[in-house]
């Protein structure tokens, strides 16, 4: 029989889907009534659907006994979910956040130069060098540099090309490789042989060495991103926090993306009838749990490294790091005084904590200049936005958040981007985030702005351009959450934008 945890976890998924039929079960050769579904199968099919049978089939399958599928349909199903899974993390898209542009297959050997021009201009700084360990000669273990962003994109990179050796003395980064090689390090100053005969570090430049390794080989790291900046710059927490993300990332990448050739592997031998190495149900089950699992950690590891190059925003722009994370309590306080259905909440919380990663690429003096913008300046904080858009479209977990992210910046009266939208043509979304993130940059102070506003005054602020930029009614409420007195204040042109307004 099925166990009393697994009936009761199949009967609350039925639930779900309108049914309260238990997990069902079949009379095998022996004549006990087994679960047709093992409990760590359901488990994993509850935790991921889009892996699994959906509810609904169970109960078809219960009242036709005839269409259980055998054991050759179960694996076929498995290996159509595996190969969707496989397309849906490609290698290109796993790294999208990075900055890395989703290239064609052509363009499979420029992907670590390309990641390397994409990083340097994501975390602003002077080089950065992606270096892979190359295990061919166990006498001799070094690392192969495979993309430098001041080096040509066609730049020969591979297995032939000089490497860090580790036994080299004369050099800084291989005296590293020698002791703690596993954690980050800050080094002064790079010495002998980096990999390629014209790749040089200037003197008055520091490093900060970064490992990365795959959850596959969790004891042994397989590369380096090395970057550097000048001295006068300093690796602030933030952007140490940043870049050791960026490892995790790249380590999860490559983790997923090793089980994805090992599937296409085992498909490809599946298809031989000649073979008799073929997986079993019970190995293919545990293949796809695995690459679920692994799939996980990248969709986390994804959205670490955005929330880390938040704070590196926040740094840039001289407010107080976390500034996201506090628009987002905003935004649920207000969403939900308005009563707004649970999963908008959500969507809307995660939409406010990464509305500001367009601003990665745009310069600091830039995020901080303290008067306004001139037209090309404007522009490029503009481009910044489709920039946000572009990191985050690859990510699947947050495609319902891309249309409020899209629409942050339009402006009640129409004067916004990007496409000039106004009044209730604005998503309603778009409006309530644009509303919290400018009473939150109001209160907080800046790096032109020593101080930040009271609540009353940014309060008052905001009510005196309702009509103009913001929607007032959101401003009336925000006023009604944040302020306990009533906030009025007379403004002719307010007062005759509602006379003569629909």
């Amino acid at each position: 029989m099925a166990s009393k945890k697994t009936s009761v976890l199949a009967k609350q998924s039925n639930t779900a889907s309108g049914s309260t039929t238990e997990n069902p079960s079949f009379i095998n050769d022996e004549g006990m009534d087994t679960p047709f579904f093992s409990e760590q199968e359901l488990m994993t099919m509850l935790s991921h659907l889009n892996f699994g049978v959906l509810p609904e089939s169970w109960k078809q399958r219960q009242q036709n006994p005839q269409s259980v599928p055998t054991e050759a349909q179960r694996i076929d199903k498995i290996k159509t979910q595996l190969g969707e899974l496989i397309n849906h993390y490609a290698f290109e898209k796993m790294l999208a956040p990075l900055g890395l542009p989703v290239a064609s297959s052509g363009a499979q050997a420029w992907l670590y130069p390309l990641l390397s021009y994409a990083l340097a201009q994501l975390l602003q700084v002077s080089q950065v060098s992606i270096y892979q360990r190359n295990d061919r000669n166990p006498q001799q273990p070094c690392f192969v540099l495979l993309g430098n962003n001041t080096l040509p994109i066609d730049t020969p990179y591979g297995l032939d090309e000089q490497a860090i050796n580790s036994t080299e003395k004369a050099s800084s980064l291989s005296q590293w490789l020698k002791t703690d090689c596993t954690k980050p390090t800050i080094l002064p100053q790079l010495t002998g042989n980096l990999g390629h005969h014209s790749l040089t570090v200037p003197e008055d430049e520091h490093a900060l060495v970064v490992p990365f390794k795959t959850n596959r080989q969790a004891v042994e790291m397989r590369g380096l991103i090395v970057l550097t900046q000048p001295t006068q710059l300093p690796w602030s927490q933030s952007l140490q926090e940043t870049a050791i993300a960026c490892g995790l990332l790249l380590g999860q990448a490559l983790t997923l993306n090793q089980l994805a050739h090992q599937a296409y592997k085992h498909i490809e031998l599946a298809t031989q009838p000649t073979t008799d190495a073929t997986l079993s149900l019970e190995d293919w089950q545990a293949f796809r749990n695995e690459f679920s699992e692994e799939v996980h950690h990248l969709v986390h590891g994804q959205e670490q490294f955005l929330a880390n190059l938040n704070n590196l925003i926040d740094e840039r722009r001289g407010v107080e790091v976390g500034s996201s994370q506090r628009v987002s309590v905003l935004v649920e306080a207000l969403a939900n005084r308005l009563q707004l259905n649970p999963k908008t909440i959500d969507t809307l919380k995660r939409a406010s904590l990464f509305s500001q990663v367009g601003k990665a690429q745009l310069p600091t003096q830039l995020l901080s200049k303290p008067t306004k913008l001139t037209p090309e300046e404007l522009e490029s904080v503009r481009q910044g936005a489709f920039t946000g858009l572009r990191l985050l479209s690859h990510l699947y977990g947050l495609a319902d958040t891309l249309p409020y992210l899209h629409f942050q910046h339009e402006r009640w009266n129409g004067s916004g981007y990007p496409e000039g939208l106004a009044q209730w043509d604005i998503p309603f979304g778009s409006r309530l985030l644009a509303l919290c993130q400018a009473y939150q940059t109001m209160r907080e102070p800046t790096a032109y702005r020593a101080k930040g506003m009271t609540k009353k005054k940014a309060l008052l602020t905001l009510t005196e351009e309702a009509h103009i930029l913001w929607d007032p009614l959101l401003v009336e409420e925000l006023a009604k959450l944040e302020c306990a007195t009533p906030i009025s204040k007379k403004n002719p042109r307010i007062a005759s934008e509602k006379r003569g307004g629909s």
